[in-house]
């Protein structure tokens, strides 16, 4: 199980959430940065997620590939 922590930066309802993130069990305890934007697209919301500040290459490969999936199936359940 992997456990992520991190601190909330900014919290702005409904436009923008920012917030660090870092593994609990990850020895250098690297804290990256989250920001999600929401943006009002008439009858839908456009999402947009930065996430920066990673250790190397390699971290951000596999970030882009776990957030690529989670939000593939939010996408999928949002339109059933």
């Amino acid at each position: 199980m992997h456990v992520a922590t991190g601190v909330y930066r900014i919290i702005r309802p409904p436009e923008k959430l920012v917030f660090t993130w870092s593994w609990e069990d990850d020895p250098k305890k690297i804290d990256t940065a989250v920001t999600i934007d929401f943006r009002d697209a008439g009858s839908s919301t456009e999402v947009l997620l930065t996430h920066e500040f990673f250790p190397d290459m390699a971290a951000r490969y596999s970030y882009k590939k776990g957030w690529s999936g989670c939000l593939d199936k939010l996408e999928t359940l949002f339109s059933m």
